[in-house]
């Protein structure tokens, strides 16, 4: 049985099985009130379980807060085991990218992110009783050894068909666990579905066709970075190129690829030499991180490499700078330059309530109430033409290299994000959130 509601001396029970009259009378004398009861159906019955207990409140019920023997590595237990598993159904349901929890000062915090944002999932209120158990029963899911370690571990878990990342973070309060949803190759869209217009979608082809060259594609971290070079590697590239990546990690597996991960013995300098010796006509370096990497992927995509990689900068003159800053001379980075890309995500307008939060009079269960479901891109492509190529030959300072892009014709990104909106695609909420005041 779960409280409906409560007025007076009145209480208001809901179940959705058969009671015992018997028991009914032993709530009348433990809370002391008049109780009446309503019997509805299963889902509805679980829906308010979960509003007024919280997720996984059934499944732990029943479970001891004793800590032995299972916060010592062994089997978590059966309610734990269901929690985990309504944990993941959930945040599949709501279509997370990213599951979180987190030992805090109130207890054991879960958050998932959906579409860029983290939104706190409502658990039981005594779940951090259960925390060790819980990030036993993902590492064991993990193949990871169960019992608590001061050593960060990494794993996988493969759930309902889909790939997750596992992270285990040691923290004064226990271990904080973060599990991410790898997205198959198979559900990358197309370079229009990402948001890219036509003439975006023409250049953005128009470069990969050209053996040498380097593309870079920058933004902050969570902007879509990877998947835009992913979805550029198997849509725009034919299968008579060889492609190889090198990722810190691989984030999609793709079939067309032979794709590296580094690792602690395994740098992207050491992997990037040991992938030119393989004949790669595409490479795909995940970031540019270091001067060594910089200069060998500059050194292939000036000998006839097609190379894309990314940088965690707020624009493209940030990412020349930056790119100088990693020890390019002025005239290497000139010459191998092709293309810049600058992207942002933005939630899109709900397509079943249009943005109001309603459907039918009643609160949207595609978009939660908020009117925003799903993320599209705003991009901004630039090709780097003689006047460009000039600027950064002369180690043009950032305010010159501005001037220098204004001036290339290619859409801003507030003046994308103002079309989406005219386009009704999103709103100047949205767009304002992502890019700051003043778009």
């Amino acid at each position: 049985m779960v409280p409906e509601d409560a007025e007076g001396d009145c209480l208001s029970l809901m179940t959705d099985e058969p009671i015992n009259p018997d028991a009914i009378v032993e709530i009348e004398q433990l809370c002391g009130r008049h109780v009446t009861l309503r019997h509805v159906p299963s889902e509805l019955y679980r829906r308010h379980m979960r509003e007024v207990y919280g997720l996984g409140a059934e499944a732990l019920a029943g479970e001891g807060a004793s800590p032995a023997p299972q916060e010592e590595g062994g089997p978590p237990d059966v309610g734990t085991v269901r929690f985990v598993r309504e944990l993941l159904s959930e945040a599949v349901t709501k279509g997370a990218s990213d599951i979180h929890l987190e030992p805090c000062l109130e207890g054991l915090r879960v958050r998932l992110r959906v579409d860029g944002l983290l939104e706190v999932l409502p658990v039981p209120t005594d779940l951090s009783r259960h925390s060790m158990k819980v990030a036993s029963r993902i590492k064991v899911m993990a193949g990871l050894d169960p019992s608590p370690s001061k050593a960060p571990k990494e794993g996988r878990i493969r759930y309902e068909g889909r790939d997750l990342r596992v992270s285990i973070l040691p923290v004064p309060r226990g271990e904080a666990v973060h599990l991410r949803f790898l997205a198959p190759a198979g559900e990358l869209p197309d370079l229009s579905g990402l948001g890219l217009s036509s003439h975006q979608c023409t250049l953005l082809c128009s470069a990969a066709r050209i053996r040498g060259g380097l593309i870079v594609a920058c933004g902050p971290t969570g902007s879509g970075k990877s998947t835009t070079l992913h979805v550029l590697l198997r849509k725009a590239i034919p299968l008579t190129e060889k492609i190889i990546t090198v990722e810190d990690p691989v984030e999609y597996e793709l079939n067309n690829a032979v794709q590296v991960e580094v690792r602690p013995k395994v740098s992207f300098a050491s992997a990037l030499k040991a992938v030119l010796r393989h004949d790669p006509d595409v490479i795909l370096i995940g970031e540019m991180r270091d001067s060594e990497s910089a200069g060998i992927a500059v050194e292939a995509a000036l000998t006839g490499h097609l190379v894309l990689t990314s940088l965690h900068t707020e624009d493209e003159v940030q990412a020349i700078t930056r790119l100088r800053q990693l020890g390019l001379s002025p005239g290497l980075l000139a010459s191998s330059l092709r293309l810049l890309i600058s992207q942002r995500l933005v939630r899109r307008t709900c397509g079943a309530c249009r943005g109001t939060g309603e459907s039918g009079g009643v609160l949207c269960t595609f978009c939660g109430g908020n009117g925003l479901k799903g993320r599209i891109g705003l991009f901004r492509i630039t090709r780097v033409d003689e006047e460009l190529l000039t600027a950064i030959e002369s180690g043009a300072d950032e305010t010159r290299l501005r001037t220098v892009l204004q001036q290339s014709g290619a859409m801003a990104l507030p003046d994308v994000g103002r079309r989406l909106v005219e386009q009704g695609i999103t709103t100047a909420q949205e767009v304002t959130r992502v890019l700051g005041d003043g778009v």
